[in-house]
């Protein structure tokens, strides 16, 4: 399985992001960089992570949204273990 590595967790300029961050996949030989993940909250107040992904419109008040990259449940469940873990560290540590 790859290693999984945030690199950086911080603010984001979007609304309703709670935080931004860029994750390193790698392996011995080789690495993948993975931006734009979000860290977002739904109403019951539990956290989760969003990979990224981009809009497309369908007509006036139709969007979808589609993956950027996908990845194995397990890689997902990986990652997203990863950036909470990284993003409770930012936030308790006074996130400016």
């Amino acid at each position: 399985m790859l290693k999984v590595e945030v690199k950086s967790i911080g603010p984001s300029h979007r609304a309703n992001v709670l935080a931004q961050a860029v994750a390193v996949l790698s392996d011995q030989d080789s690495s993948i960089n993975v931006s734009d993940i979000r860290v977002l909250q739904n109403r019951q107040g539990q956290k989760w992570v969003a990979l990224p992904s981009h809009a497309i419109s369908k007509g006036a008040n139709d969007i979808s949204y589609v993956p950027t990259v996908e990845l194995s449940t397990s890689l997902t469940r990986e990652l997203t273990t990863r950036v909470l873990e990284a993003f409770e560290q930012w936030s308790a540590g006074g996130r400016q």
